[in-house]
């Protein structure tokens, strides 16, 4: 199985599990059917792009943009393939980017994941049972591979914030990717890598991964205590440390 997300203009991601010989298609829609409408860019192929899973588990993408390329590319920056209209790729491994290249520029873009399977709860375990509180320092210091402990504080803290000073700003998505690019001393997050981490976050305290991730998973922890005031106002403090000896190009 694979997960789909597609980050469109309207600042909501829309996600799909796609299983064996399943797609989604995506484009502009007008008139054409199709699954999701990311853009309403006229750049834009009304079916740009079909992401699918084959019979045989491998990752599909067919490009049907008429102007430009889909890019398709592994979360380390390296470029998997780039497809012009009537093109496809088959890969075997996740996670991936899909961006749409149009002569405007990119106009759409697609995470893809093949999700860790959800731990099992243990026996007696009571999921509306109240969850203990999270300990500071392992947000802080998170161990190798549990950095969505930081990236689920950090999409509390800028919740918090949102709700505070200016709730119309901007999309909670584009300031946590900024954010994890100073506490983690990054020059860029790739929207994989931050899907990621947001689904990892969300399957650790039970949540289905969708819509808002970043707004649904700062919600939880503020409304289940997961992390108390002060140990949110003493990561506010650190973020606003590290942005302020973050590289230039982390503020944006």
């Amino acid at each position: 199985m694979a997960v789909v997300t597609v980050h469109c203009d309207d600042g909501v991601d829309r996600s799909a599990e796609l299983r064996r010989g399943a797609g989604l298609r995506v484009g502009r829609g007008g008139g054409r059917e199709i699954d999701v409408v990311a853009s309403e860019d006229r750049t834009l192929s009304r079916h740009a792009v079909t992401v699918a899973v084959t019979p045989m588990g491998l990752i599909e993408v067919l490009s049907l943009q008429s102007v430009g390329s889909v890019r398709v590319s592994r979360v380390d920056g390296g470029v998997a393939a780039i497809l012009h209209r009537g093109e496809r790729v088959l890969l075997q491994h996740a996670p991936l980017d899909i961006v749409v290249h149009t002569s405007a520029g990119a106009v759409v873009s697609i995470s893809l994941e093949t999700p860790l399977p959800a731990a099992a709860p243990a026996p007696g375990h009571d999921p509306q049972h109240t969850r203990p509180k999270w300990m500071l320092r392992d947000v802080m210091t998170p161990a190798p591979g549990r950095e969505w402990l930081s990236v689920a504080a950090l999409a509390a803290v800028l919740t918090r914030q949102a709700k505070r000073d200016n709730p119309y700003g901007q999309t909670l998505r584009k300031q946590l990717e900024s954010a994890c690019e100073a506490w983690f001393g990054l020059e860029s997050v790739s929207k994989g890598q931050l899907t990621t981490w947001l689904d990892q976050a969300l399957r650790a305290v039970d949540l289905h991964p969708g819509g808002d991730k970043t707004g649904l998973l700062g919600d939880y922890l503020l409304d289940n205590g997961l992390l108390g005031t002060e140990e949110l106002d003493a990561i506010e403090a650190e973020l606003t440390a590290r942005r302020a000896t973050a590289p230039r190009n982390v503020h944006r």
